[in-house]
């Protein structure tokens, strides 16, 4: 009878090894990331609702940075702590939410009306910039304001109260 040689062990290198170890907690790093993310987002933050308005100043001066009583229109003005505070007055919210909850959760976004943009484009190819300094998009001043709150200060707030 033939005696069996006994098989080499196969060795694995510490190298290898490691690299085994540090792949496999990778990839259980990831699974664990991965299951906080679905939690979070369908349990924890299912989502931001939002209300917008959009509002735009058609009055003459308007186009100028102008309200209609002739001072600098203001749009960081829809922040105004005082305006706040008569809106959540008038609504019945004043003691239910902070003021400075409400304006973390508010987002301005100025813009121009189409026809602006357009004739300051064309003003700029037809001409270079020194010939259309005085059609240039500094000398406009935005007249569309959008205006969103974002449930932020309250993800229980109802789509009324919204």
């Amino acid at each position: 009878m033939k005696s069996k040689k006994p098989e080499k062990e196969k060795r694995i290198s510490p190298i290898r090894k490691l690299f085994r170890i540090g792949f496999s907690m990778l990839i259980a790093a990831g699974l664990i990331g991965l299951i906080y993310a679905v939690f979070d987002y369908t349990l924890i933050n299912p989502g931001k609702r939002s209300a917008t308005v959009s509002i735009e100043f058609t009055y003459e001066g308007a186009a100028n940075g102008l309200t209609p009583t002739g001072e600098i229109l203001a749009l960081d003005g829809v922040k105004n702590k005082d305006l706040i505070q008569d809106v959540l007055t008038e609504l019945g919210l004043d003691g239910k939410y902070s003021i400075e909850a409400i304006q973390d959760s508010l987002d301005v976004k100025a813009s121009y009306p189409d026809d602006v943009l357009a004739r300051v484009q064309t003003y700029n190819s037809l001409y270079d910039f020194s010939a259309s300094r005085d059609v240039q998009q500094e000398n406009f001043y935005p007249t569309i304001v959008g205006i969103t709150l974002y449930d932020d200060f309250d993800t229980s707030i109802s789509e009324a109260d919204m």
